[in-house]
């Protein structure tokens, strides 16, 4: 009995343990967690892979892990020293990457392409595509605005046409766009293809890169339940605008000076004396609620996938909200040299909004306008007068409300593709893939035709409905192989693709509605009693493909890949339809070779590529020149007129191909143990024969400028990421994500001895210089005395405190003629950065997310209008601290003087509305905490995730706008932030505070 007590005893004592943990080359691994299995001793290898532990049960096991190797355990069985060596782990170098019609091992990859982790947007508001992938890859740029449903805008290295900058996206194979009736929780992976070796697959949709999403499947083994759920809070942030007290001491002093300067002969209103934050009265407490539920599972043989989404937000500014409902399914099943499989989402969007309750009009507004007003306003809403105080503003309560009108519009998304793969050899697959999507979109519209703005007239109430409908048709065949002999291992894809897309719409419209015995509008058009418009328009386009790519590799030392494709399309007369684009690509892994020795760096691998790109990105029928037939002429000298025929719209009939020929050279590294990852991009791209509407003469006739390929465009860049993860211990973790891009845009021709494109008072685009670059008159401070004015002789009425201008054209005059091409200030960003980190203790997470541009220059269209006194408009608090005055003299154009009537300080084609537009916005950051059960429960519940997160919280920027990361209007004004946008959409993102919970079962 003593020695069968003795014995546990013995076998349990506690003692020390020492050892080196050391690669499969034999080097010292550092870093590495030792940790004893079931407590809390541990420790890490210091840099010659030694550890040591105390208190050591004989009978424990080790465990020792590290990113960069497999893990390991080890039994301790009683020794005092253990020696162990960790295999490499090479699952990050091994990951499989989705490229065009097929995979790619990403230690395989030649071009340059970038993979999204799903976990970077799955705790955020993101209700597109685009939404997801800010900050996440570089040389990616995503910019969105703030409507409820607006899709973002995104450019992928720089802009390289003048037509359409949105890349292609693929959706489990099928061609689609960035559409925000799919739900970002169904996708399971993001590849980002970024040049020719990797996008010329695709040819001619390619030029400006290709977005791929896969999306979730059933996996292999019991069927699995996933919920999850978000609650979130919005706000819109606000500008610092002044109060209703200094308005009216503001605009009293301005009309005085106006009156004593002789710019104005009007008296001083007698102010109302409200007080009226119309930023409050356009904004509101959005609450967001989203819910998502999948069922996933299968077999070796079947495996499925069914989910389920609703997303409900109930609008963040008066008069907005959207619902949406999302299904997807996907399965597949084999059955010898046979598999089937579907892809299927399915998704229903519903708007509602008021077109002329939008932040525009809220700057065009002032403090001292009451909502309500029953003795002055129009139906109790009150608008302003000339007695006590107007504006041209609308007044966005009104417009927001339904008793004046509103417009709903409902979205259905359908993609769909069908495929069946055959295993021919066991190298060789055939693949046929069916694919088809559907929008269909139907929306109406009515208003009172109550105009609720001084000065503007009322017009009758009108309604108007629409409907239209996009189907696209795809078929594609493919050949896929992969065959290895020794060392030589090849693979690779050919092709035929087929692609329809058709679009219909028809439109109905009427006015002055039928009012019911309540005065009630009816609200739809075949109510209206006058003025019956209707209209319809069909519109198709085709293309066919033919492609290939081979991949060669080896002993995985030396890569090589050649891409081809053809592609024919409707949108180019005879002639012109076929293009052919090749690329070409090597590679070189020098940390395989056997010579290779750098313990400090565990992979290295230099690749280079070149190849071309197409772009068709011109409308359906502009080859062809439009005939109006309702053309009346006096052909006999009498009065009587003869219907005749007239071409309205000039066509070039040799519009053809754009092309876009890129080379890329990038090396891709490995350090400390692989636990640093580093990939660097040098790109060269030349955009030639870019389809451009060339202006012409109107004098010729043509209501629009016809379509040739003029022009030529160059982006030259540099790209850096940079992956970190460690583990700290068994209870620490930690990864950090940087990505680093600058890029260059130069127009180096616009054809036809053009110099330049001149888009207005703002912006020109010049060639030798980049696109949109800002043209303004200069500013040279601030007049301080009513000499110095005078003296200048450039603005007869000029006095002390108004802004100085440089004469350029030396015309002894101030005028548009005098804008400067502002060559230091432009408006594209010499750096980009997009920064991901992730901290992990036991169950805990925070996860921070953020993105930044830096060394730009914005032009603040609001600003120019809400700090411009020839009108009675909103005004900045900054400007009412600062304006200059006798007894506040200073040099800085942005606050001068004020005179009612006076409005040189305000000329739109000013460098005063110019400002630095550098930030850096974290856009992400969450807490989040997993609860995994245990006992019973776990039978039950596998695991609870709860998170919050907040969203814009912060921007470091000292731009006075709303956001100085904007969606501008127009490719020729890419630095503008422009007023018109928010008299159309919200231009900027509201804060959100986010509660969530993901559970599976």
């Amino acid at each position: 009995m003593f020695i069968l007590l003795w014995m546990p005893l013995t076998f349990a004592q506690t003692g020390q343990v020492r050892g080196t943990v050391r690669d499969e080359a034999g080097q010292p691994a550092a870093g590495v967690s030792v940790v004893v299995s079931g407590t809390t001793i541990g420790a890490l290898t210091g840099m010659d892979g030694t550890y040591a532990l105390q208190n050591v049960p004989a009978n424990g096991t080790l465990d020792f892990s590290c990113i960069g190797f497999v893990s390991q355990s080890v039994p301790v069985a009683g020794r005092g020293v253990i020696d162990v060596t960790l295999a490499e782990d090479v699952e990050m170098l091994e990951e499989t990457v989705v490229i065009g019609y097929g995979t790619i091992k990403k230690s395989d990859l030649t071009g340059a392409v970038s993979v999204v982790d799903k976990e970077s947007f799955q705790k955020r508001n993101v209700t597109s595509i685009g939404d997801a992938l800010q900050g996440a890859a570089a040389g990616v740029a995503v910019r969105s605005g703030g409507d409820l449903g607006g899709l973002p805008s995104i450019q992928i290295r720089g802009t390289g046409n003048l037509t359409n900058v949105d890349p292609l996206y693929i959706i489990d194979g099928v061609p689609t766009d960035n559409n925000v009736g799919f739900n970002v929780n169904d996708i399971e992976s993001v590849q980002i293809l970024k040049d020719a070796s990797a996008a010329a697959i695709y040819g001619s949709r390619a030029a400006n890169g290709v977005i791929i999403i896969t999306t979730k499947t059933g996996q292999e083994g019991k069927t699995k339940i996933d919920y999850s759920g978000q609650v979130s809070l919005q706000h819109l942030k606000k500008l610092d605008l002044i109060g209703g007290d200094d308005w009216r001491a503001l605009r009293t002093a301005e009309y005085e000076l106006g009156q004593k300067f002789g710019t104005t002969n009007e008296p001083t209103p007698d102010w109302w004396k409200h007080d009226i934050d119309w930023q409050d009265e356009f904004g509101k407490q959005g609450v967001l609620q989203e819910h998502n539920l999948s069922i996933a599972g299968g077999s070796k043989d079947a495996k499925f996938r069914v989910s389920f989404g609703y997303l409900n937000n109930s609008g963040y500014y008066i008069g907005n909200n959207m619902s949406r409902f999302t299904t997807s399914v996907n399965t597949q099943f084999t059955k010898g040299r046979f598999t089937f499989g579907e892809s299927l989402q399915i998704g229903k969007t519903d708007f509602k909004s008021h077109g002329l309750a939008n932040f525009g009009a809220v700057l065009l507004l002032n403090p001292t306008l009451p909502v309500y007003d029953d003795v002055y306003g129009k139906n109790g809403w009150g608008m302003g007068n000339r007695t006590y105080c107007y504006t041209n503003g609308h007044n966005v309560v009104a417009e927001a409300s339904d008793e004046t009108g509103y417009s709903k519009n409902e979205i259905l998304y359908a993609r769909g593709s069908v495929w069946t793969d055959v295993k021919i050899l066991d190298w060789l697959t055939y693949r046929l893939n069916l694919g088809v999507t559907l929008n269909d979109s139907d929306s109406h519209n009515w208003a009172n035709g109550f105009a609720y703005a001084y000065g503007e007239t009322d017009v009758f109430s009108n309604a108007g409905a629409s409907a239209n409908r996009r189907r696209t048709y795809l078929v594609e065949n493919t050949l896929n192989f992969n065959k290895s002999l020794g060392n030589h291992n090849i693979a690779g894809v050919v092709g035929q693709s087929y692609q329809d897309d058709y679009n219909r719409g028809l439109g109905a419209g009427s006015k002055q509605l039928i009012q019911t015995a309540g005065g009630l509008y009816l609200k739809n058009v075949s109510s209206g009693t006058a003025d019956f418009t209707s209209s319809g328009s069909s519109s198709q386009h085709r293309l066919i493909s033919y492609f290939g790519r081979i991949n060669y590799n080896y002993a995985e030392k030396y890569l090589a890949q050649v891409t081809v494709r053809r592609d024919g399309t409707s949108r180019f007369g005879d002639g012109h339809r076929w293009g052919t684009f090749p690329s070409f690509s090597l590679g070189w892994r020098i940390s395989k070779e056997p010579w290779y020795n750098l313990s400090w760096m565990n992979d290295l691998k230099i690749r280079a590529n070149y190849g071309t790109l197409g772009s068709q990105n011109v409308g359906n029928y502009d080859y062809q020149s439009l005939i109006n037939s309702y053309c009346a002429y006096q052909l006999d000298g009498t009065s009587t007129l003869y219907t005749g025929q007239a071409i309205t719209e000039i066509s070039n009939t040799d519009i053809a191909w754009e092309t876009k020929t890129t080379t890329n050279v990038g090396v891709d590294m490995a350090f400390l143990n692989n636990k640093l990852q580093v990939s660097l991009e040098w790109y060269d791209s030349e955009s030639n024969n870019v389809l451009y509407r060339q202006p012409i003469l109107k004098s010729v006739g043509s209501t629009s400028n016809p379509v040739v390929n003029s022009a030529s465009i160059s982006n030259k860049g540099v790209e850096l990421t940079m992956n970190y993860n460690n583990q700290i211990n068994q209870d620490w973790s930690y990864s950090v994500g940087l990505n680093l891009a600058h890029n260059e845009n130069t127009i180096k021709s616009l054809g036809y001895g053009v110099p330049y494109h001149d888009n207005g008072e703002v912006t020109l685009s010049k060639v030798g210089y980049p696109i949109g670059m800002f043209s303004l008159a200069v500013t040279d401070g601030l007049y301080q005395t009513d000499a110095e004015a005078q003296a200048d002789g450039l603005i007869a009425s000029a006095h002390a405190g108004d802004v100085k201008y440089i004469d350029y054209n030396k015309d002894g005059s101030i005028t548009d003629a005098d804008r400067q091409l502002l060559e230091d200030k432009s408006p594209w960003p010499k750096l980009e950065v997009g920064l991901n980190l992730n901290v992990n203790y036991k169950h805990w997470g925070l996860q921070v997310n953020g993105f930044g541009q830096f060394f730009k220059w914005v032009y603040n269209g609001p600003r120019a209008m809400y700090d411009a006194l020839a009108g009675l408009n909103q005004v900045s608090t900054a400007y009412f601290n600062n304006i200059w005055s006798e007894t506040n003299k200073h040099n800085d154009v942005r606050y001068p003087r004020t005179a009612w009537g006076y409005t040189m300080n305000d000329v739109i084609y000013s460098d005063r509305w110019l400002e630095r537009g550098d930030f850096f916005k974290f856009s992400t950051l969450s807490l989040s905490y997993e609860f995994i059960p245990k006992g019973v429960l776990s039978t039950v519940l596998q695991s609870a995730k709860f998170y919050v997160s907040s969203q814009n919280l912060l921007c470091l920027t000292a731009y006075s706008g709303l956001d100085p990361d904007f969606i501008g209007t127009d490719l020729f004004a890419p630095g503008v932030d422009p007023l018109n946008e928010y008299m159309r959409h919200l231009n900027y993102n509201p804060v959100s505070f986010i509660f969530g919970v993901n559970v599976t079962f």
